[in-house]
Parts: structure tokens; sequence; C-alpha cells
């Protein structure tokens, strides 16, 4: 008879291993959920330094194309031109 009893487990032994199973999966969610972050930070800074760097070029080649005057030359240039002529 003391065979069958142990054979069976008690309401306390069923909570502990529900507790110890639950406690499991939440350290595999607090583990996946700070990867998660991290994977979510790192995606939005490389966003940011991508819209930087597309900024920077694009004023780079708007003064690239404002600092010529209509003949294709640079303005400093051509007022040097102008300059060695006289």
């Amino acid at each position: 008879m003391n065979e069958n009893r142990s054979a069976e487990s008690t309401p306390e032994q069923l909570l502990q291993v529900l507790d110890m199973q639950l406690s499991v999966q939440r350290a595999r969610r607090q583990q996946t959920s700070s990867k998660r972050t991290a994977w979510r930070i790192f995606g939005i800074l490389f966003i940011l330094v991508g819209a930087i760097a597309a900024l920077l070029i694009l004023q780079y080649a708007m003064n690239e194309l404002t600092s010529r005057d209509p003949g294709g030359k640079r303005r400093t240039e051509a007022g040097e031109s102008a300059a060695r002529n006289f």
C-alpha cells in the first residue's frame, strides 16, 4: 500500500513542480525580452545613423550644386580667373 501512495503526487508536490516550471518560463521570457529590446535599440540607432548620413550627403551635394555658376565652374574659380585677367 505504501508503494501506491508514494507513486501518487500530493497537491503540495504538484504545486511545487508547477511553481518551478513557471519560474523557468519566466526566466526564458525575460531573456528573450532583453534580446528583443537590444535588437530594437540597435535597429533604431541604425536608422538614425543612416538618416544623418543621408542628410550630410544631401547637404554636400546641395553645396556643390549651388556653388557653381551657369557655366559649370565653381564661383570661387570663376572669381579667381576674372581676377587674373585684370
